[in-house]
């Protein structure tokens, strides 16, 4: 049964790694593009045209919400993997 649990976990363990590698992707094509627009709010010009500042704007919104949610995922994961990595440890030892 030990071997079982011991399974389960390492499973549980890779699912959670691959998880937070997808979290990590699309985490830093978000920030990525965050710094861009920031680099462009920076540029005067781009004040001359109101209805790119509105659509840049509310892309750069968009994002930081969801950068903000995926940090939260990501968080959620490392806990998660934390939990995991314990309880191998625990099966090691048994």
């Amino acid at each position: 049964m030990c071997h079982w649990h011991h399974r389960r976990e390492r499973l549980s363990a890779l699912a959670l790694a691959l998880a937070t590698e997808r979290v990590n992707a699309t985490l830093g094509k978000r920030e990525g593009r965050i710094s861009e627009l920031e680099a462009v709010f920076a540029r005067p010009e781009l004040y001359k045209d109101p209805a790119r500042v509105a659509s840049s704007g509310e892309e750069y919104r968009a994002l930081k919400a969801e950068a903000a949610s995926l940090w939260g995922e990501w968080e959620r994961l490392a806990l998660a993997a934390e939990d995991v990595e314990e309880r191998l440890g625990g099966l090691r030892g048994v």
